[in-house]
C-alpha cells in the first residue's frame, strides 16, 4: 500500500476562522455532457497565513431518475509554502 502525505495537511489551511489571511475561491473550469453522463474540472484556490494550495477537482456524474448525482471524484493538491 502507497501512502501519500501532504505537508502542511490539508486541515492545516482549513481555519479561517484563526487566520486573517485566510481566503477560497472556486472555478468551474469545464463541463462536459453526454446524454445522462458528464464530467466537471473544477479549480479550488485555498490561501492562507501558511501559503497557498491549489486543488483540482475531476467529477463524474450519472443522471438516475431525473436526477444528477456525482457517481466519482479524484483530485490533486499542491501545496506553495509562503516565503
Amino acid at each position: 500500500m502507497t501512502t501519500v502525505s501532504i505537508h502542511p495537511p490539508i486541515y492545516a489551511l482549513a481555519t479561517p476562522i484563526d487566520d486573517p489571511d485566510y481566503k477560497r475561491s472556486s472555478e468551474i473550469l469545464n463541463v462536459d455532457v453526454h446524454g445522462g453522463a458528464a464530467s466537471a474540472k473544477i479549480k479550488t484556490v485555498v490561501e492562507s497565513s501558511k501559503g497557498t494550495m491549489i486543488f483540482m477537482d475531476y467529477l463524474n456524474f450519472l443522471k438516475i431518475e431525473d436526477k444528477w448525482w456525482i457517481v466519482n471524484k479524484i483530485y490533486d493538491a499542491e501545496f506553495t509554502p509562503k516565503k
